[in-house]
């Protein structure tokens, strides 16, 4: 559980929303790894225990883990009324690869595996109780959850709703679990009250995003599936193969045995088998929305269940045929520690060499160490992201702080060089420093086995931008329409910001010259900083448009310079100082681009659209000669 973090989606997770704030959590979707309910907890423990403390972030997922598996044994009892099965089936899911996996991952697996089997538990003892029973109120808050960690989810309610109906409508399954027929409208009364809270509480707290949601619906590669029939099909065995890796897959049969288990069929034992696995895959094939095959993984603590009751059925079968009859079930157990010893087998010489990863502590020392505090770090690849961020966030807003630029500094792998390294424009990836000469000389900083450190620039810079240049300014519009004023009430650096608002017919673009010029004599590196806040998700917070002049030739030519984010992804959301009225959190961002030798001037220019709204702040620009 304390390997590094950023393997199997948790880098994507975390800096896309982990690390942000719970009412942005629970407002984006613009990404299909957002289980929110789960990433409202891993933001929780990181604000409590650190951003980089892999126990303390993967710690819900274990929680919930360890609680799913007392959730099996519960419900095997519930299901079967066997405790033999019920401790085979706690054996199978303990050692289960996959489970393990996923209760060591900071992803929401392991809580749709609990929130799952929960409801059916839950639904089983709502079924069979004779009494007006509270078990309502479990199932309908686990239902609520699942769904709330996996959109997903509500294709396994709507399969366990079907169960439920079929029960209820059908006079042999009534008898099967002996519920008189004047109990069955008490009895489907909870069930849709139960299902009208999931559905109500599910649209609301999903209301923020139904929209966002669509979008990556229709955008996700694997959420949404051209060839339908095809993908459900597909979605058939590989679940299964997903659950049973490798040779464990040689257990199915067992699984069939224990979907007839006992003296005689129990149907509606074996309808809640087939509807809770086969219904979702139906609603993917109509609906052609789906996911990968763990997106099914409410079926492993129901498989589980079933396997072991395959496990005593057969083994009870060959004790009555061997003469062994009366043996406390020893043919079964040795059955479940050979299915124990395979697993744990996966689980020691595949599953954890699979997920060794160097130890990020050296890594993390070195970055810290060799960056000076108003150093900017340009980090090539997400993957080296995490345990660098804290430091690259810091020397950011202390950059901005001081409005100082000491230099600047690139992270990439020991493999790459600095002409790989690619800005992030309206445009696309641009390689920026491509063709340029004297880069492939640049000395290097071993950070570990694996990345290294290049220093780009030299350590003199020009400040350009005033610390209130937001303010300051003799900002002007150049096209459109709108309003721009200076705020006091909402400030992250300085003592204003700059609020920009387009009129609801034209979008709005602003300009403020940047006073002085600015003799540069050797190839140079622009850095731009800014902070904004929009109000909309929809809307675009265009990054600042650098506009220089310039004489080449004899001739003054006016032109846009080319610069593009770095860091892209990181993701830096900053809470401004409370004041009496709503507190904001802004996204802080930077931008590079090459300047030539030359003599120039300058003009700052913000876009706004149509009917939007957007604050910015931290407007700094810098110029610093390239090593």
């Amino acid at each position: 559980m304390n390997r590094a973090l950023g393997g199997n989606d948790e880098n994507a997770m975390l800096m896309y929303f982990g690390y942000s704030y719970p009412e942005y959590i629970a407002s984006n979707y613009f990404d299909a790894n957002n289980h929110i309910f789960h990433t409202l907890l891993v933001n929780l423990m990181s604000s409590w225990f650190g951003e980089e403390n892999a126990l303390a972030i993967r710690f819900p997922t274990f929680v919930f883990g360890i609680a799913c598996l007392w959730m099996i044994y519960l419900t095997a009892l519930e299901l079967f009324h066997s405790r033999k099965i019920a401790n085979t089936a706690l054996l199978i899911a303990a050692v289960n690869p996959v489970h393990i996996h996923y209760s060591q991952t900071a992803r929401g697996y392991s809580l749709v595996m609990f929130f799952s089997i929960a409801v059916i538990y839950y639904s089983l003892k709502l079924l069979q109780s004779s009494k007006k029973r509270k078990e309502i109120i479990p199932l309908a808050i686990c239902g609520f959850l699942s769904v709330y960690v996996l959109p997903t989810n509500v294709f396994f309610l709507f399969g366990l709703a079907i169960w439920l109906a079929t029960i209820l409508l059908v006079p042999s399954f009534l008898e099967e679990y002996g519920i008189p027929k004047e109990e069955r409208r008490n009895k489907a009364i909870y069930f849709f009250g139960a299902a009208a809270f999931i559905a109500l509480t599910s649209f609301l707290a999903y209301s923020p995003v139904l929209e966002e949601m669509q979008e990556t619906a229709r955008t996700h590669q694997l959420l949404t599936l051209d060839t339908q029939t095809g993908s459900a099909i597909n979605l058939t065995t590989s679940i299964i193969k997903k659950i049973f890796q490798g040779p464990l897959l040689w257990f199915v049969p067992f699984l069939i045995a224990g979907a007839f288990f006992g003296s005689r069929i129990h149907r509606p034992r074996l309808l809640l088998l087939l509807t809770i696995y086969f219904v979702p895959l139906i609603i993917t094939l109509i609906t052609g929305i789906g996911g990968y095959p763990r997106n099914y993984l409410f079926n492993l603590p129901l498989l589980a269940l079933f396997l072991a009751a395959g496990f005593v059925k057969v083994g009870d079968w060959i004790e009555k045929r061997t003469g062994l009859h009366g043996e406390k079930n020893r043919v079964a157990w040795w059955i479940a520690a050979f299915y124990a010893t395979i697993s744990l087998g996966i689980v020691l010489f595949e599953y954890y060499p699979s997920i060794q990863v160097p130890d990020p502590t050296f890594y993390q020392k070195n970055v810290r160490q060799m960056t000076s505090s108003n150093d900017l770090l340009l980090i090539s690849d997400p993957k080296n992201f995490l345990y660098a961020r804290i430091t690259a966030r810091k020397t950011l807003l202390q950059i901005i702080q001081d409005n100082k630029l000491t230099g600047v500094k690139a992270i990439l792998p020991n493999s790459a060089n600095i002409e790989e390294y690619e800005i992030f424009t309206t445009k696309g990836p641009f390689p920026i420093f491509n063709g340029l000469p004297n880069l492939q000389d640049l000395h290097s900083i071993s950070l570990d086995e694996e990345r290294k450190m290049i220093s780009i620039t030299g350590n003199e810079s020009i400040s350009v931008l005033s610390k209130d240049f937001e303010a300051d300014s003799q900002w002007q519009k150049v096209s459109g329409n709108g309003e721009f004023l200076k705020l006091d009430t909402h400030v992250l650096f300085g003592k204003h910001s700059l609020e920009v608002r387009a009129s609801s017919e034209q979008r709005m673009v602003l300009g403020a010259p940047v006073r002085g010029n600015f003799p540069i004599v050797k190839p140079s590196l622009i850095v731009l900083t800014w902070a904004s806040k929009k109000f909309d998700r929809k809307t675009i917070a265009y990054h600042p448009i650098l506009i220089a002049q310039a004489e080449f030739n004899g001739t003054i030519q006016t032109f846009q310079m080319k610069t593009g984010k770095i860091n892209d992804g990181i993701n830096i959301q900053i809470k401004e100082n409370p004041s009496s009225s709503e507190t904001y959190h802004w996204f802080v961002r930077s931008a590079i681009g090459i300047l030539p030798p030359g003599r120039y001037t300058f003009k700052i220019m913000l876009n706004c659209d149509a009917g939007q709204r957007i604050l910015y702040d931290g407007l700094r620009l810098f110029f610093i000669e390239l090593a």
